[in-house]
C-alpha cells in the first residue's frame, strides 16, 4: 500500500466511527488529514501500521477528541442530531398519512361515481 492510501485509509476509517457532524467535526477531519501528511513527508515509513503507531488507532483518535470535549457541548451535539432525525420521521409520517387520505378519497370519489346511475330522460312538451 503506498503512503497516499494508507493517508486516504486512516481518514476515512476516523470520519466512519465520527460520531458527531459539523464545522469541528470537519476542522478535525482536516487538522489530522494535514497532520497526517505531514507525518508521511517528514518520514520514511508511510505505512498505515506507522501512521497508527504515531497516531494512535481511529477509535483512539475519535475517543480523545470526545473525551476532550465539553460535556454540555457534547449534549448539545447529541440531542440536536436526535431532534433533526425526530422531525424527519415525523415529517415522513406526515406526508404518508396525507398521501393515504388523498388515495382513500379519491378510490372512494371513484367507487361513488361507478355506483351512480346516469339515467337521460328527454321530455317532450306539447
Amino acid at each position: 500500500m503506498n503512503k497516499e492510501n494508507a493517508a486516504r485509509d486512516y481518514i476515512r476509517q476516523v470520519k466512519a466511527i465520527f460520531p458527531l457532524y459539523g464545522r469541528e467535526r470537519k476542522r478535525f477531519i482536516n487538522d489530522l488529514k494535514e497532520a497526517v501528511e505531514g507525518h508521511i513527508e517528514n518520514t520514511k515509513d508511510g505505512s498505515y501500521e506507522g501512521i497508527v503507531k504515531h497516531f494512535g488507532s481511529p477509535a483512539e483518535v475519535v475517543s480523545d477528541y470526545i473525551e476532550g470535549m465539553d460535556p454540555e457541548a457534547l449534549y448539545r451535539k447529541i440531542t440536536y442530531r436526535r431532534r433533526i432525525f425526530v422531525l424527519v420521521v415525523i415529517a415522513v409520517i406526515a406526508v404518508l398519512i396525507g398521501v393515504i387520505v388523498t388515495l382513500y378519497w379519491g378510490y372512494d370519489s371513484y367507487r361513488q361515481a361507478i355506483e351512480t346511475i346516469v339515467v337521460e330522460g328527454e321530455t317532450i312538451i306539447y
